[in-house]
């Protein structure tokens, strides 16, 4: 009689049902967006559209560090390729941070002279005095000349008021003296001269951090240099019945120096959001062109009155009209490299060759010059359609992609586009292609699938950019596996009916069960007819899984036995047995398995496919044990997690569900500092995953003043933490704990390694049973003791902490109550570092106090950020 399951299998509908829900799940979470940039960067490969001339792009490569260093370049570097491109350019843009002055000692002290020189009592009462002074040698000089026979008396006053006059020139030499000093502080305050030289030049963009959201500041807080650049020529579209949709809304703008921003512009650096970039950004009713937008409309010598904005429709840039999407988006074209010289799209010529003359002036004449960091390790990398680029070059094909007009916009019936195709795919799989011959449904869906691909290509060509990427992986995966279970099903089907089939799959079980690769065995067996000697040998087989602790693989042996033959032997029995026995081995407050390695018999536990050797260590929430893999002869970390004992029983499917979603999100971390996770299975509620096993042990021991780490190495700890922290936060991972016992550090290579990300979101500590909260208090930052939705940023303030307990062996914020320690982290300042440990360099003190900043907006806003912050710390302190 067929089940029910049966039939399930045998509806080729529900195959393609589940293939499309599945498909529709992996594009929700971005999982198709790699696919869908492999389809555009082979389209573009092979288009004839090339970028534009007038783009010109000066690098700061390795090259040019090597030569004029590695450390912050002084201002007048900028100021003099300012001077060699000025006569030359259309505009010069840069997003360089130039936030900060530049530290000189010499400019300093010179600084501080001139405030005391202007500031002392003492030099500016002098005038007056000499004034008094000058009045005195006036009456001396008369009375020596009325009184001219007191001859002896008046000698003395004579000789003062001669010596006296000396001192009148007093404050010509102070004056001089002060010109003298303003003069040295001119020809060395490279602020200033790179201010002078951005004053006369007015060619000069700067493009600055901003972050996206309502904006905190109003608009008369903004500097020029921002609000000069405002649109004003705006219209709504004809539909006045429904608002205009509106641009992006600026949250924040970090401006440059003050003393820069004259007769410069400022604007948001480029924003690459799902491949689109924003023409227009809104900061209050302020509407400011984005950075592409400003440089192509200089170079086209095209002023911002004429600039109009139709909101909900696109830009027109003089005569250039351009269509954009309903929040006046566009998605650029991003140039191939070039196929012989595997090399960027654009020539990067090197800044010290443009600095020392190499490269001739003439070059950048009337054209958009762009200058940014390409240096590995120096700069992030944005990800665009055709791979990884540093931001300057993806403005460059920004500019480059409106100039040439050849930009592409996602048109507003494309989803509607989308949908059909889609369903229309659904409905050839699931009612078409089961009644068709294979050849036929091959052809046909050979035909859809060139004829999708065709469709995408077309559009490409046209400017239209329309998602093909989910109907060719439905039409694709979907044939293949009904093909597939069709041909399995008539495989099995002729086997079942030859006697020599039969005997053939019964003798390869045999041999399979007889060398230990009993899945192997098991497989072959369920191809023979289910009659009494082939049930025998499933018997035996369920025995074997049974000896080698495999008691999962032994049941679904017995329930197949089951499933044919229901009073077979003891086969019920031992089932019952089986799932009965053993969860008390599984028992103690934590769920070890350490019972059943003190089994007197010598045997192994196995979880999974896993034979647990030993414990290596406990915590909060469960054990890891050291594994062994016997498929792939290596050493795991298998770290169990008893979710039965810590959820009540209708809370416990959900946090099983939690946990393999959490479990797939590290499982895609791929990282030099990120033990790798290979698999996640569950055992009788036990839920476990296995990882990568790394030699050394946790950074705890470290954390004590005897063991304590130099400075040195603990910044290299910091900086491999932070970069593994970017890469996560990318791929939308945050580790939420944190700590010293979460990093596992070698002291042999020194190198670390970061664990258990995405353990702290697998249950909900008020749910739990035991109430245990997962992510350790004193090292949480107070946006999550709050109970706030956390950011990558949320890592970046516990991996400050880390850092501060490994430069002073103890923890900046303490205290004997749960809720006094919850109020010092998010009301109290903590402790000086220099109070606790003088030697600390100063810039490692600047960046651990950045870190653990109250509100995250004060942060680093990302590990790459902070690594950048410590790598230049180590430097500066080394040097």
């Amino acid at each position: 009689m067929t089940t029910f399951k049966e039939k399930l299998a045998m509806n080729d509908w529900i195959i393609g049902v589940l293939v499309a829900v599945c498909l529709l799940g992996l594009a929700q979470f971005g999982f198709l967006q790699p696919l869908e940039n492999i389809l555009y960067a082979n389209g573009m490969r092979y288009t004839s559209q090339h970028t534009n001339d007038k783009v010109a792009v000066i690098a700061i490569d390795t090259n040019s560090l090597e030569q004029l260093g590695a450390g912050q370049w002084s201002r007048t570097t900028y100021a003099q390729l300012l001077d060699i491109l000025q006569p030359y350019a259309d505009v010069i843009a840069t997003n360089l941070d130039f936030s900060k002055p530049q530290q000189d000692a010499g400019t300093e002290r010179l600084a501080e002279l001139i405030r005391f020189y202007s500031e002392s009592p003492a030099i500016n009462q002098l005038p007056t005095e000499l004034a008094k002074l000058n009045t005195l040698i006036a009456t001396v000089t008369k009375v020596r000349r009325n009184r001219a026979s007191e001859r002896d008396s008046l000698a003395e006053l004579n000789d003062f008021a001669q010596s006296a006059k000396l001192w009148t020139e007093l404050p010509n030499i102070l004056t001089t003296l002060e010109d003298k000093l303003n003069a040295a502080y001119s020809e060395l305050d490279a602020d200033g001269i790179f201010a002078e030289r951005l004053k006369k030049s007015g060619k000069w963009v700067f493009a600055v951090p901003f972050t996206l959201g309502e904006p905190l500041l109003p608009q008369s807080d903004l500097p020029d240099s921002i609000t000069r650049n405002r649109l004003t020529n705006i219209s709504e579209r004809f539909d006045t019945a429904r608002p205009s949709p509106q641009p992006l809304s600026i949250n924040t703008i970090r401006s440059p120096l003050e003393r820069f921003n004259e007769n410069t512009s400022v604007l948001p650096d480029l924003l690459l959001l799902d491949n689109r970039v924003p023409l227009v950004t809104q900061y209050q009713q302020l509407y400011l062109p984005s950075l592409p937008l400003l440089l192509a409309a200089k170079h086209l010598r095209v002023n911002l009155q004429d600039i109009e904005i139709r909101l909900g429709q696109g830009v027109r840039l003089g005569a250039l009209r351009i269509n954009t999407d309903a929040n006046l988006n566009i998605q650029p074209i991003f140039y191939h490299e070039h196929e012989i010289a595997r090399q960027s799209a654009f020539t990067l010529d090197s800044f010290v060759d443009v600095l020392r003359g190499n490269i001739s002036p003439e070059k950048y004449r009337d054209k958009v010059v762009l200058i940014g960091m390409t240096a590995p390790n120096y700069s992030t990398r944005q990800m665009t359609p055709i791979g990884e680029m540093p931001p300057i070059l993806t403005i460059a094909h920004s500019v480059s992609s409106l100039l040439n007009q050849n930009y592409l916009i996602t048109p507003h019936w494309a989803v509607g586009l989308q949908t059909a195709l889609f369903l229309l795919i659904l409905i050839y799989l699931c009612l078409i292609l089961p009644h068709l011959k294979p050849k036929i449904a091959l052809l046909i869906s050979f035909i859809s699938f060139i004829t999708l691909l065709v469709l995408y290509f077309g559009l490409l060509r046209l400017g239209l950019s329309i998602s093909c990427t989910l109907p060719l992986l439905l039409l694709s995966l979907g044939h293949l596996l009904l093909t597939s279970k069709r041909g399995i099903m008539a495989y099995q089907d002729v086997f079942r009916m030859l006697p020599n089939a039969v005997e053939s799959n019964r003798l390869l079980g045999l041999a399979f069960q007889g060398q230990g690769q009993l899945d192997m065995a098991f497989e072959k067996f369920r191809l023979c007819p289910t009659d009494e000697g082939i049930l025998g040998l499933l018997y035996n087989l369920a025995l074997d899984y049974e000896r080698r602790r495999q008691a999962r693989h032994a049941a679904a042996v017995y329930r197949y036995i089951l499933s044919h033959a229901p009073n077979f032997r003891d086969t019920e029995r031992r089932l019952e047995r089986l799932q009965s026995t053993r969860k008390p081995r599984l028992r103690g407050t934590n769920n070890h398995l350490d019972d059943w390695l003190q089994d007197e018999s010598g045997e192994k536990p196995q979880l999974g496919r896993y034979q647990v050797e030993r414990q290596l260590g406990k915590g909060a929430m469960g054990v890891v044990y050291l594994g062994k893999d016997p498929k792939l002869n290596r050493l795991v970390a298998i770290k169990t997690l008893p979710l039965s004992q810590e959820f009540e029983a209708e809370d416990l499917p959900e946090a099983t569900a939690r946990f393999f979603r959490e479990a797939t999100a590290a499982g895609r971390l791929k990282h030099e500092h990120i033990v790798a996770i290979y698999d996640a299975g569950e055992e009788y509620n036990l839920a476990y995953i296995s990882m990568e096993f790394f030699k050394g042990g946790n950074l705890t021991p470290y954390t004590k003043t005897e063991q304590r780490l130099p400075i040195a190495d603990i910044i290299d700890i910091g900086y491999q933490a932070a970069t593994a922290l970017n890469y996560a936060h990318n791929q939308g991972v945050i580790h939420r704990d944190i700590k010293p016992a979460n990093i596992m550090y070698n002291p042999a290579t020194k190198k670390i390694k970061i664990t258990d990300f995405g353990i702290a979101r697998i249950t909900d500590a008020k749910r739990t049973k035991t109430g245990i909260i997962l992510g350790t208090p004193s090292y949480m930052s107070p946006e999550q003791l709050a109970g706030k939705m956390v950011d990558g940023r949320s890592d970046l303030f516990s991996l400050g902490i880390l850092l501060y307990q490994l430069l002073t062996s103890v923890l900046p914020f303490q205290a004997d109550s749960m809720a006094t320690l919850m109020y010092k982290i998010t009301t109290e300042p903590h402790p000086d570092l220099s109070m606790l440990r003088p030697d600390i360099p100063t810039c490692l003190q600047d960046l651990i106090n950045k870190a653990l900043a109250k509100d995250p907006e004060d942060r680093f806003q990302t590990g790459a950020e902070f690594a950048a912050a410590l790598r230049d710390c180590k430097v500066t302190s080394c040097a």
